[in-house]
C-alpha cells in the first residue's frame, strides 16, 4: 500500500504482509518523522513525530580495555570497517557482518543466476518466492543504515537490492518461473555440446593431419591406424572410408602380400553409400577389382565414371584396355552337333 508522511509529504510504498494487528508503526525515509498507519485504508492515524528527533540506536558494549574518552574518533581497523563515531561507540554487529559478506562475496553474488540468487526452484510456490526476495531486499536495504555507511559500501547494496529486485521480476510469476528455467537449461545443454564437439573437432583435425602426412610419406600403416581413429570419430564421413581402404592396397602392395580384399571391399563399399557420385571411389573400386583379377566386375564402376564425367581420361582407358584384351569366346557345339561329329567319324 502507499502511505504518504505527514511532515514531508514524502510518499512510498510499503507491503501489508509485513504488518501486524489494525495500525502498524512507520517511519519516513526522508525526515524520520514516526506515525501510526491503518493497515486497511493506509490513513495516518496517530500524530508524527516531530522531525529532527533522533531515532534510538540499539544499545552496543563498548569494547573491552581502555574506553576512549568522548569525542575521540578511532581510526580504522586492519580489516577495513569503520569501528567509530564518537563516544567509542561501534557499527551494530549485523551491519558489520553484512560489509563482510558483500566485501567477500560480492561480484559472487552480482553473477549469480536468479535461481541462486534467491535460492529457490522451478516447482517453488509464489508466496516462498516473494519470502525470499523480501528476506534478502530487507537485509541488503540501505535506508537501516542511514549513516553508518561509506559511499562505496552503500553503492554496492544499492547495486546487489537492483540485482535482487531483477531476480524477483524473473521468477515471481510461475509461468515466467518456468520459462526462465527452460532456457537457462537449454543454454546450458547447448554449451556443452558445443564444448564436446569443439574438443572432438579439435582431435579430428590432428588426427587427419597425422594420417595424410604418414600416407602421403609412405608409412601406410601409421596412415591405416590413423585414418580408423578418423573413422571413430566421424563415421558420416565418406573420404576416410576411401583412404582406409587405399591404404590397405597400398599397404599389401608395399609389403608384397595380399591385402585383406573383403576388408578393403567393405571400406570403400561404405564410402560409396555416404558419397555416391565420388569419382575417387568409384574408380578405387574398379581398381580393385581389376587387382583382384575380375575385369568384369570392374567395368560398371569405369562405365559410371564415364558417365557423370565423360572425359575422364582413367576410366575411358580402363574400358579400352578391358574390350581390346576380350577375346570372343567360340561358341559352344550341340549334342545333336557332336553326335554327326562323331557319327562321320572314320
Amino acid at each position: 500500500m502507499w502511505i504518504v508522511c505527514p511532515s514531508c509529504q514524502n510518499r512510498y510504498q510499503v507491503e501489508p504482509a509485513a504488518a501486524r494487528g489494525n495500525t502498524f508503526r512507520a517511519r519516513c525515509s526522508r525526515c524520520e518523522s514516526r506515525f501510526d498507519v491503518d493497515i486497511d485504508t493506509g490513513a495516518v492515524v496517530g500524530a508524527a513525530t516531530p522531525p529532527g528527533v533522533p531515532t534510538p540506536r540499539p544499545p552496543t558494549r563498548a569494547p573491552s580495555g581502555n574506553t576512549p574518552p568522548s569525542g575521540t574518533v578511532i581510526p580504522p581497523n586492519s580489516s577495513g570497517v569503520r569501528a567509530t563515531t564518537t563516544g567509542g561507540s561501534r557499527r551494530p554487529a549485523e551491519l558489520e557482518e553484512i560489509l563482510r559478506e558483500i566485501d567477500d562475496r560480492y561480484d559472487e553474488l552480482m553473477k549469480r543466476e536468479p535461481f541462486a540468487l534467491l535460492g529457490v526452484h522451478v516447482e517453488s510456490t509464489n508466496q516462498e518466492v516473494m519470502d525470499a526476495y523480501f528476506r534478502l531486499a530487507e537485509r541488503y536495504r540501505t535506508s537501516r543504515w542511514v549513516g553508518q555507511l561509506t559511499d562505496d559500501e552503500s553503492h554496492k547494496m544499492w547495486q546487489l537490492t537492483l540485482r535482487i529486485d531483477e531476480a524477483f521480476n524473473e521468477l515471481g510469476d510461475v509461468e515466467r518461473r518456468r520459462r526462465s528455467h527452460q532456457m537457462r537449461t537449454a543454454a546450458a545443454e547447448r554449451k556443452v555440446k558445443t564444448e564436446v564437439v569443439t574438443g572432438a573437432r579439435a582431435a579430428l583435425i590432428k588426427e587427419q593431419l597425422d594420417a595424410d602426412q604418414a600416407y602421403d610419406t609412405g608409412h601406410f600403416e601409421d596412415a591405416r591406424s590413423a585414418y580408423q581413429r578418423c573413422i571413430a570419430l566421424a563415421p558420416e564421413r565418406g573420404f576416410f572410408h576411401l583412404r582406409l581402404g587405399q591404404t590397405m592396397m597400398k599397404a599389401a602392395v608395399a609389403t608384397t602380400r595380399q591385402p585383406d580384399w573383403l576388408a578393403v571391399e567393405r571400406s570403400l563399399e561404405k564410402a560409396t553409400q555416404l558419397d555416391p557420385d565420388n569419382l575417387e571411389v568409384l574408380m578405387a573400386l574398379g581398381e580393385m577389382w581389376n587387382s583382384r583379377g575380375q575385369p568384369s566386375r570392374a567395368m560398371p564402376y569405369f562405365k559410371r565414371v564415364r558417365d557423370l564425367e565423360p572425359g575422364h581420361g582413367g576410366a575411358n582407358a580402363a574400358i579400352e584396355s578391358y574390350l581390346s584384351g576380350k577375346q570372343a569366346v567360340p561358341a559352344r557345339r550341340t549334342t545333336t552337333e557332336r553326335l554327326f561329329k562323331f557319327l562321320k567319324r572314320e
